[in-house]
């Protein structure tokens, strides 16, 4: 599973209007759409990266024959960690296979993990379980040109900034002779090696884990889980002894609203009614450590608190389902209590009804941000202020059937709304 930063995801009511604006049709009054233009892309390119030091010769040697990729665009938009259902991508990491294989891992590898974990302060279990979610342990670190996948992403993807940045720095690996081009190979966003690092990172936060004097996150387990230690501790900021977040408990009648929005310690939370799922411990240095509450499939779903170093997780994918996996893998590796609470089984969301469920809400009057098909923080905080002014449990989490009530209500389709689910406040 191939890290994916180039999708970082992320209220009030007004009177909406009876339907969508439609667009004209196909050739109506629009003119063609323009093609990717990646000569173009390049060419704007190759003076930056001079000017980065990186010599002419490299640049044109990397960039000679280049077409772009056009799977990329559709990888892109179809992200498991954002339209795959929560509970199904958590049963896809979490097999017992996986679990087995990274305690085997750990003993195996203590010798070098035990080292890389005391110096940086992240956990042995979580470097496991990110080169577990990453590359399944070093197997499948992705077969895909970085250099193509780049230039594509650059001309036609939706981070095109990044994708330049990211470029950059690929080829100064190539310049300074860090990597060959042949290793440059990766995953279709552009990310590298055992634990998926952007060429960016690899230059910022690559370390020799072995002591052979070369950063290898291609052949080297060892570096590459030194490389993310240090990315994890330095970037992300990393809080050592502190829990990554623990499986919560809500009481009935409890306020959904308050999930993603406010933080507060575990005694605090404890006052407002929230409690640990039985077997559940904080840890020492979690007392008065800030904690948001999470309901990622919402109120029929797992509740979690959430601490700062699920943030330090998402800083090297911001997903809240690729944050989870990493988390609860790590703890079934540490041979912690599995997760007590059932995910829900909803189906899969479509990109169409995932940018129809942004379209309705701002029809509405809600303001769920780009139009992009990526239920983020901003999406899902309109998605509450809907719900809540329509009696429904303000949970933020968007299912199959909520969006059919959307889509109808907003009149973009002639779908009935379906039942609407408990009231506010049903635990």
């Amino acid at each position: 599973m191939n890290r994916r930063v180039f999708l970082l995801s992320t209220a009030g009511l007004a009177t909406a209007p009876a339907s969508l604006p439609q667009d004209p049709p196909a050739g109506e009054n629009q003119p063609p759409p323009a093609a990717p233009d990646l000569a173009a892309w390049l060419s704007g390119i190759r003076p930056k990266a001079i000017a980065a030091g990186v010599r002419a010769e490299t640049v044109d040697a990397a960039f000679a024959g280049l077409a772009i990729d056009t799977t990329v665009q559709r990888r892109d938009s179809n992200q498991p960690e954002f339209s795959k259902p929560i509970g199904d991508y958590m049963a896809a990491v979490l097999t017992p296979s996986t679990i087995a294989t990274g305690q085997a891992k750990r003993l195996a590898l203590s010798s070098i993990i035990a080292p890389i974990a005391q110096t940086s302060g992240v956990p042995a279990e979580i470097l496991l379980a990110v080169w577990g979610v990453e590359s399944s342990f070093g197997r499948v670190t992705g077969d895909q040109d970085v250099i193509r996948s780049l230039a594509t992403i650059g001309v036609i993807g939706r981070r095109p900034k990044l994708a330049e940045q990211e470029m950059i720095a690929a080829l100064q690996i190539l310049d300074r002779g860090l990597a060959a081009r042949d290793q440059l190979r990766g995953s279709w966003a552009g990310a590298m090696g055992q634990t998926q690092f952007l060429p960016s990172d690899y230059l910022t936060y690559g370390a020799d884990g072995d002591g052979d004097g070369r950063i290898d996150i291609w052949g080297s387990s060892a570096d590459a889980l030194a490389s993310t230690a240090r990315f994890l501790q330095v970037k992300a900021h990393w809080r050592a002894g502190q829990s990554w977040a623990l499986e919560a408990v809500l009481p009935s009648g409890f306020d959904y609203a308050l999930c993603d929005n406010e933080t507060h310690t575990p005694l605090e939370w404890a006052e407002l009614g929230v409690g640990l799922m039985e077997g559940v411990t904080t840890r020492e240095a979690d007392g008065d450590a800030p904690a948001q509450l999470l309901l990622p499939a919402g109120w029929r779903g797992p509740a979690f608190l959430a601490f700062p170093n699920h943030m330090a997780i998402r800083a090297y994918n911001n997903s809240t389902a690729y944050a989870l996996s990493v988390g609860l893998l790590a703890d079934q590796i540490a041979g912690r209590q599995p997760l007590v609470a059932r995910w829900p089984r909803d189906p899969p969301l479509a990109l169409a009804d995932r940018i129809a469920a942004q379209q309705a809400l701002r029809a509405l009057g809600f303001d769920p941000g780009a139009t992009d098909g990526v239920l983020g923080l901003r999406t899902r905080k309109s998605a509450k202020a809907w719900q809540a002014a329509r009696g429904l449990p303000a949970d933020g989490y968007l299912n199959l059937e909520l969006i059919q009530l959307l889509k109808s209500e907003a009149g973009l389709s002639g779908d009935g709304p379906p039942a609407a689910g408990p009231p506010a406040g049903v635990a």
